[in-house]
């Protein structure tokens, strides 16, 4: 590292010397430039002043006359995706779109010939919720000779996409492939990329550049993993051109060097040297030409994922996988993972209508090309989101879109998370009565592991202590604790904490009383104190797994609907938390009479961009019951999350997605048992409620909803003259619904009378194909519905409970009678799939924690493998 460190020192010295010292960068704050429509925010960055007006900042460029780089800084926002413009005068050098997140981002425009005295013109354009925010405009000088035109050359972009500029090239693109080259203590893997041996192993790869004498961009494809940074080293012959350390993520990377002098026959050489217990993996190496020539070395530098020792580090998404076979560009791309699902995001290069984007999938390694569920296309922000699911955990999976009726245009690679998470230490903990505040985490490569002792440990604080356990750091697991008695929430995750994993434990008899008792002699508990919660509006909160838990009897209960909302504890509770990207499955959340739950999981603000659990997540196989609310509530901003396979009982509703302001959500396979609303009258004059609660409220809402093979369950009880499930299927309630997507869905209400599907007032709804045995209210639904009630194969239904056995007979109206939904029932056993969770001939569902072992022939987990 200090040669390194001195060879930046003398090139910095050496540009000292040969340019003027004003000449050598220049920053423009934004709220230094004339402002229209824009207006300062924070007194350090500015906004457009807002959501419908379009807002222009300006300045004469204050430098001398040169070619720069233009590094932008904004700060993107996770409820909408704004567009940028940067002129010089009246030329567009840019258009970049924001990306979906709530953190900063940047892109660079290279090689910009400036003139001092230039106009330097930003254009914000809002979208949605978001307001175009400009932090400031870095001028690097690349060198002080003159050139025609405003030519740009290659880029970097942190987040976000970007259209336009121009690349001149003076001869072919080359591409090396690194099992290509001459390798020694390297290895191929695969057949299409190469590694080291070992992780203390050091490799190198060369071979002599093919291509024409010229001046090229240098961009190197590289894998990362989650369990060390090792380093890679490029060299043009003797000369280092690059020293790059990989991400710490199980996922692909890139690095470009600009602006590379090379010669036909030169030898490109590459050092690899492994790290914790990453291997170096190398991809492969593209030479794309640039206008010119330069004598030797860089001028600048472009890094998606990693950090560099010279030139620009601009971070970016790493979609991970194995690019091996892949022609296509990735180009507006990004795939972000969990154990078994893929979401997608692709920004066409044309509207693609009603019909949506097409999205295939493959394992990498096969040939055949598998169909996704069409991508949902939103106009808002001209982009197509979809997820893939049913994956195979730690896999690396390829990906094409194209437009409806045409060819692939675009390609990316990405690998699904392992369920084998890297340890680095150990910490044992024995039982105690006081809170295990947790404050020193791990990293990607070596988690810290928190676990209970040979033969258990318990956490009883005896209401002594607000907390069982308290998380403030990164990279933890909490495994194996027995956790009792807190006055608040059990475990607390805390500003700091990411990529949690909070498995095995059973959690008992956490939060305080509100001081209500309703006239029932229910004593409420303080509303949203949770078993498992996120504190509230936590920033950084991502990457959190909770799995196989026992959450259950919280010290007080919740009051139902006689007394109003219910108030009163939760299951698992994050509240509006801007992260995502977690998963919640295979737990068993469950009360007992006077220790029912609000909701079961969920939380944040129903009306709100970001809510629970925001984005890129999937809760699955869980049982949850005994909530006078919400099994499930997962509502807000909604965006490509999944949430299937879950059996949930004695809850009002199961499912509540009132909003989904971004989308698209994912409700699929799931089972709905009881339905109960009052606490103060029998089953008969209990109303219930919905199972999908599924409407746009308070501003927000317009993203899409899809509810897919779900089974509603009606239970009969001695005495009673109806049965016991929910009232209606699909509904607002109360609120319009809007662009929700219904598909062989079993809607068995608990009176024929009542409504299996209500619209409330919304449009632009799709719903067909489902069974269902009540009243529609809404236009042109069910053209190939089925109307009656389904008849179960003998020992399925209702009466199995959680077991799983929900098959049909051959006799009942929905067996056979689904319709193909690719990627959603590819194992469908019959002339076509059943209607309904479960599917005639497959094993039986599971669910809760005997949901996490692996699937054998009797019996499947929470998905339909």
């Amino acid at each position: 590292m200090q040669v390194q460190r001195t060879a930046l020192v003398l090139a910095a010295i050496v540009l000292c010397t040969a340019l003027p010292a004003a000449a050598q960068s220049v920053t423009i704050e934004a709220e230094s430039m004339a402002l229209s429509s824009y207006v300062v925010d924070n007194g350090n960055r500015i906004k457009v002043a807002s959501t419908t007006a379009v807002g222009t900042a300006t300045k004469s460029f204050p430098n001398a006359s040169g070619i720069y780089n233009i590094q932008v800084s904004v700060v993107a926002e996770p409820d909408g995706q704004s567009t940028l413009e940067v002129y010089k005068g009246a030329t567009l050098l840019r258009k970049y779109t924001y990306p979906l997140s709530d953190s900063a981002a940047s892109f660079t425009i290279s090689n910009v010939t400036l003139t001092k005295g230039d106009t330097i013109k930003l254009i914000g354009r809002p979208n949605a919720g978001s307001l175009a925010r400009v932090d400031k405009m870095a001028f690097t000088l690349v060198s002080l000779s003159s050139t025609t035109g405003g030519t740009t050359t290659g880029g970097t972009t942190t987040g976000g996409t970007t259209t336009g500029g121009t690349t001149n090239t003076a001869a072919s693109p080359v591409t090396i492939e690194a099992e290509s080259m001459a390798l020694s203590t390297y290895t191929v893997e695969n057949g299409n990329r190469i590694k080291l041996p070992l992780s203390t192993s050091t490799g190198t790869a060369t071979k002599a550049f093919p291509g024409a004498t010229g001046t090229y961009n240098l961009t190197a494809y590289v894998v990362g993993e989650p369990d060390g940074q090792p380093t890679l080293q490029v060299y043009k012959g003797a000369t280092l051109l690059r020293s790059y350390t990989y991400p710490v993520v199980d996922a692909a990377a890139t690095f470009t060097i600009s602006n590379v002098s090379l010669t036909n026959n030169e030898v490109i050489k590459l050092i690899g040297k492994g790290a914790g217990g990453a291997l170096a993996r190398v991809d492969k190496l593209a030479f794309t030409p640039v206008a010119g020539t330069t004598t030797g070395g860089t001028t600048s530098g472009t890094t998606t994922g990693g950090t560099t020792t010279g030139g620009t580090t601009t971070g970016g998404t790493a979609t991970g996988g194995t690019a091996g076979g892949l022609t296509l560009p990735s180009t507006n791309t990004k795939a972000i993972a969990t154990f078994e699902s893929l979401g997608l995001y692709w920004t066409p290069p044309a509207n693609p209508g009603s019909a949506g984007c097409n999205a295939q999938f493959r394992k990498a390694g096969d040939a055949a090309w598998r169909n996704a569920l069409p991508m949902w296309y939103d106009a808002r922000n001209n982009e197509c989101r979809g997820s893939i699911v049913y994956l195979t955990p730690n896999t690396d999976y390829q990906v094409q879109f194209s437009l409806p009726g045409a060819q692939p245009v675009a390609q990316l690679a990405a690998r699904t998370w392992s369920e084998n998470f890297p340890i680095a230490r150990t910490v044992t903990v024995p039982s105690g009565s006081s809170t295990l505040a947790i404050t020193e985490g791990g990293t990607a490569s070596g988690y810290v592991l928190y676990t209970a002792a040979a033969g258990g440990s318990t956490i009883d604080v005896a209401n002594g202590q607000v907390n069982n356990v308290t998380i403030a750091a990164p990279y933890v697991i909490l495994r194996g604790f027995t956790l009792k008695g807190a006055q608040k929430d059990a475990v607390r995750l805390q500003q700091g904490a990411h990529d949690v994993v909070i498995e095995d434990n059973d959690i008992s008899g956490w939060g305080s009383y509100s001081g209500t008792t309703t006239a029932d002699g229910q004593k409420v508990g303080t509303n949203y104190e949770s078993g498992i919660r996120g504190a509230d509006n936590m920033t950084g909160l991502t990457r959190v797994v909770i799995q196989r838990n026992k959450i259950h009897d919280p010290r007080y209960g919740a009051n139902s609907w006689t007394f109003g909302h219910p108030m009163g504890p939760q299951g698992v509770g994050f509240f509006e938390s801007p992260g995502g990207n977690h998963v919640i499955r295979f737990n068993e959340i469950y009360g007992s009479a006077g220790h029912y739950f609000n909701d079961g999981i969920g939380g944040g603000w129903n009306f709100s961009t970001v809510g629970f659990p925001h984005a890129d997540t999937d809760i699955y196989g869980n049982i949850i019951k005994n909530a006078w609310d919400d099994a499930i509530e997962a509502e807000g901003g909604n965006r490509n999350v999944r949430i299937w396979g879950n059996y949930m009982d004695n809850t009002m509703t199961a499912v509540g997605t009132t909003v989904v302001a971004t989308g698209p959500v994912y409700i699929f396979r799931n089972v709905h048992n009881r339905s109960r609303r009052l606490s103060t009258v029998s089953t008969d004059l209990d109303s219930g409620s919905t199972f999908s609660k599924s409407g746009d409220s308070g501003g927000f809402g317009g993203g899409r909803r899809y509810v897919l093979h779900n089974t509603l369950l009606q239970a009969t009880a001695t005495g009673m003259t109806y049965p016991l499930g929910a009232h209606t299927g699909i509904t607002g309630p109360g609120v319009p619904m809007t662009n929700t997507v219904s598909r062989n869905n079993i809607l068995q209400i608990k009176k024929t009378t009542w409504f299996a599907i209500d619209a409330s007032g919304g449009g632009a709804d799709d719903m067909d194909y489902d069974l269902y045995n009540g009243n529609l209210s809404i236009s042109g639904a069910e053209v190939h519905g089925h109307v009656g009630t389904p008849i179960y194969a003998s020992g399925h239904g209702w009466t199995s409970e959680s077991g799983g056995l929900y098959q049909q007979a051959s006799t009942s109206s929905g067996y056979d009678r689904g319709v193909r939904l690719p990627n959603f029932n590819d194992n469908f056993t019959g002339a076509a799939p059943d209607i309904g969770a479960a599917e005639t001939g497959r094993p039986a569902m599971r669910f809760g924690i005997n949901a996490a072992a692996a699937a054998t022939s009797t019996a499947d987990g929470a998905a339909d493998r």
